[in-house]
């Protein structure tokens, strides 16, 4: 009969999950960071419109703006990527816990938050 107080791991549920969450940063980075020849939003944007006349004032002041807005969602977009990144290696570094500890119930989430900190809950940003 299996021991029911204990609480164990299941390696190929976890690796299933950080498979996921590595994929979802190829997306982002394939969809939103990679070169493109199409218009994305990038620094680049306010170059890659061409609404009307360049020389009226307005269309200057919207592809200044749009330039604005693609260089935000770049910044925003890499640093997503960063993130995405720097959480699955904490996923990857984590999964030493469920080597070493033979009862999970035993193991305090304090401890582990202390052991793997970017695991932890962040502030929001704002």
């Amino acid at each position: 009969m299996a021991d029911e107080t204990k609480t164990k791991f299941d390696s190929g549920q976890y690796e299933k999950m950080i498979k996921n969450v590595d994929t979802h940063e190829d997306e982002l980075r394939k969809q939103f960071l990679g070169a493109s020849s199409g218009i994305r939003l990038a620094a680049d944007l306010g170059e890659r419109v061409h609404a009307g006349n360049p020389e009226w004032p307005a269309i200057q002041s919207l592809n200044e703006s749009l330039g604005v807005l693609g260089k935000s969602a770049e910044t925003m977009n890499e640093k997503t990527s960063k993130d995405w990144r720097k959480f699955t290696e904490a996923l990857n570094d984590a999964k030493r816990v469920f080597e070493d500890t033979d009862d999970l119930a035993s193991y305090s989430a304090t401890e582990f938050v202390q052991d793997y900190p970017d695991l932890g809950q962040q502030a929001p940003a704002g």
